[in-house]
């Protein structure tokens, strides 16, 4: 019984988290509009450090498709471009949706 009561109440928590979130996604492209494919995003949770990553797709997507309640750095980086990093907050049931523009690293 106690093992079937811990699994309820794991799957239970699961659930509830996946709930009080929202979702982050976007296009990187570069300063002339094309987009950048295979470029580092990092969604860096400011009260708790952790770091979420994806790379952009063909098309320059991205995605995080479930991130927790709260404040986050979202840092894109690619090749021969220069870094940048961006502040987003996350609300329950957000759907944000954050375009990023990359300057070439060398005029």
């Amino acid at each position: 019984m106690k093992g079937k009561l811990a699994t309820f109440l794991f799957l239970f928590s699961t659930m509830v988290w996946a709930v009080v979130g929202g979702s982050l996604s976007g296009s990187v492209t570069g300063a002339t509009g094309d987009p950048i494919k295979g470029a580092r995003v990092v969604a860096v949770s400011a009260s708790q450090g952790l770091q979420t990553k994806a790379s952009t797709d063909a098309k320059g997507a991205y995605r995080f498709p479930a991130l927790a309640v709260g404040q986050y750095e979202l840092k894109v980086e690619a090749p021969g471009y220069k870094p940048s990093a961006h502040k987003v907050v996350i609300h329950v049931d957000d759907k944000v949706r954050l375009d990023i523009v990359l300057e070439p690293d060398k005029p």
